[in-house]
């Protein structure tokens, strides 16, 4: 049986920028009084995660901005791996030939780029969209995967300074220093934890998305929602029970 339980937050554990169910809190609830480990890993910053997650934010472990800033459930931080002013203003110059060649009709331009310090996230739509806006947008990804065909050169140059572009939440491309599953890697390491004692939960470990880089790092489990989730945790739960 696993003891540390990793899960991706939009998409998975919520819907995207929506509050965790009264249902799934529960079920991570019994997992952490089963004596297991809970980590969420997300591409929103520890705020944006705050906001979701609500109270159960201060009995889990936290990796915001794809694990680019870890927390322990105490709040101390680990590390934070900032993006420099080189890198961000390249991977600004790659988001606006996106914004360009998407071609999308969008409300508010204000809202499609954020920096998160450790990482830019670029969304199709806005990241303030209506969700059912959002989640109709980009279903399964092509206009995204079809950006990254368009400018592979551009996204080689990125990856010469340091920068990872990956598919992340529903109409996002997220751009870090480090990914998923390096600093995954270097959380289990840091913790003392067995890799096969561990278990990823996540919607998007198909290969670009923002997973996918936790495949091979430790075992995974790939859902399609948060309601295929619920579905997961409570199968965990009741292993434990066995």
């Amino acid at each position: 049986m696993k003891k540390h339980f990793f899960f991706d937050m939009d998409g998975t554990l919520t819907r995207s920028r929506s509050m965790i169910s009264d249902t799934m809190v529960t079920g991570l609830r019994e997992l952490l009084l089963n004596g297991r480990d809970v980590v969420v890993v997300s591409g929103a910053t520890k705020d944006q995660m705050v906001k979701q997650l609500g109270k159960i934010m201060k009995e889990v472990f936290v990796m915001a901005q794809n694990g680019n800033h870890a927390e322990i459930a105490s709040g101390e931080v680990l590390w934070r791996n900032e993006l420099s002013a080189t890198q961000k203003n390249d991977v600004l110059k790659l988001v606006h030939k996106m914004i360009e060649h998407a071609d999308i009709e969008i409300k508010n331009h204000k809202d499609l780029v954020e920096d998160r310090i450790c990482q830019i996230s670029y969304s199709l739509i806005g990241h303030n969209a209506p969700l059912e806006e959002k989640e109709a947008s980009d279903p399964d990804k092509e206009i995204r995967k079809s950006l990254f065909n368009h400018f592979p050169s551009e996204i080689a140059h990125l990856k010469k300074l340091g920068v990872q572009a990956r598919i992340g939440g529903t109409t996002c491309v997220d751009f870090t220093t480090f990914n998923k599953g390096e600093n995954v890697k270097k959380f289990i390491e840091q913790m003392g934890w067995r890799s096969d004692e561990c278990i990823y939960v996540g919607d998007a470990l198909f290969e670009g998305g923002n997973d996918y880089s936790v495949v091979g790092v430790i075992p995974t489990c790939a859902v399609s929602s948060h309601i295929e989730c619920d579905e997961v945790v409570r199968s965990f739960i009741n292993e434990l029970l066995v």
